[in-house]
């Protein structure tokens, strides 16, 4: 990623949207939403990633993105207990620099487990389930690649 996304990404955070079973009033788990794309010059948070996809960096951003989301998610006081879900480009796909494997990394930095359940592939939504507390969930944005 070259330093002008860099500087943009020093503007971005993300709130923690809980997710609550409605049976128990328990929280299940955390929606990683991402905040702030206005203060790094993007009206729009699409704006924010057709521009990453239209200049190839996508892949790239969404690593940073994906390393603070999880960083910001290992704060939580009880992480342990709860998943987290980030809202995925599936476009990151198809980028030329794109490669899977990263975000386990990212998870041990934060010192959080990946099980592999939790890169169970579903082609439907493009979507991968975490099964086990700790572990990262990831959700398309639901956008057709152009």
């Amino acid at each position: 990623v070259d330093e002008r996304w860099k500087v943009f990404l020093e503007h971005i955070d993300y709130a923690m949207q809980p997710i609550i079973n409605i049976h128990t009033g328990v929280c299940y788990g955390v929606e990683a939403l991402m905040r702030g794309q206005e203060n790094a010059g993007f009206p729009s948070i699409e704006s924010f990633f057709d521009t990453a996809y239209n200049e190839r960096s996508l892949f790239g951003v969404d690593l940073l993105l994906r390393e603070k989301a999880i960083r910001k998610f290992s704060e939580v006081g009880f992480h342990q207990n709860i998943k987290l879900f980030y809202n995925v480009d599936n476009r990151v796909l198809c980028m030329p620099d794109y490669s899977p494997g990263f975000t386990s990394g990212f998870l041990e930095e934060c010192g959080l487990t990946r099980t592999p359940s939790a890169s169970r592939y579903r082609s439907d939504t493009s979507s991968y389930f975490a099964r086990k507390p700790q572990a990262l969930s990831m959700h398309t944005s639901g956008r057709l690649i152009r």
